[in-house]
C-alpha cells in the first residue's frame, strides 16, 4: 500500500523486523531538546519484554517523531508527555499521552494514524481520565524463532 508520509511522495511499505523500543528511544532523544525548551517533561515506561514488530522502520520512526512533536506542541506549558510501551506475547502497545486541552490534536495526528493503520495496528485517539489526550497503537509482535 503506497503512503505519502513522510512528505517525499508515495512509496510501498518496506517491511522488516524492527525493535519498537529502539525506534521510540531514538525519536525521544530527538524530541527531548524541544520538550526541554518548553519546560516539558518527556518520560518513557516499558512493561514486559521488548519484542520486535514487522514494520517499515523509516515510516514508523517518522510517525513516532511526528507523534511526539504533536504531543509536545499541543501540550500545556511545563506539561508532561508520557510514552508507554507495553509488550506481551502477541502485541506491542505504544501509548503517548500529554496534558493538553487545545483542539486540533486529532487532526494533526491523521497522517500518524494512517501510518500505523497501514501496518495493521489498531489505533485509538482519545482522552485520559485526567483530561489530557492519548494516542494508542497496538501492533502485532513478530513471532520468536
Amino acid at each position: 500500500m503506497p503512503l505519502a508520509f513522510p512528505p517525499t511522495g508515495a512509496r510501498p511499505l518496506e517491511l522488516s523486523s524492527a525493535s519498537l523500543s529502539i525506534l521510540v528511544r531514538a525519536q525521544m532523544r530527538t524530541a527531548e531538546s524541544v520538550a526541554d525548551d518548553k519546560g516539558q517533561t518527556l518520560t518513557l515506561t516499558i512493561s514486559g519484554e521488548p519484542r520486535s514488530v514487522s514494520v517499515d522502520p523509516i515510516l514508523v520512526s517518522s510517525a513516532i517523531g511526528s507523534l511526539l512533536s504533536t504531543a509536545i506542541g499541543f501540550n500545556l506549558p511545563q506539561g508532561r508527555v508520557r510514552v508507554k510501551l507495553d509488550f506481551n506475547d502477541t502485541n506491542a502497545l505504544l501509548a503517548v499521552a500529554d496534558e493538553g486541552t487545545a483542539d486540533g490534536w486529532e487532526a494533526a495526528l491523521i497522517p500518524v494514524r494512517r501510518v500505523f493503520e497501514a501496518h495493521g495496528a489498531a489505533v485509538e485517539i482519545g482522552r485520559e481520565a485526567d483530561g489530557g489526550r492519548v494516542f494508542r497503537a497496538r501492533l502485532r509482535v513478530v513471532a520468536s524463532i
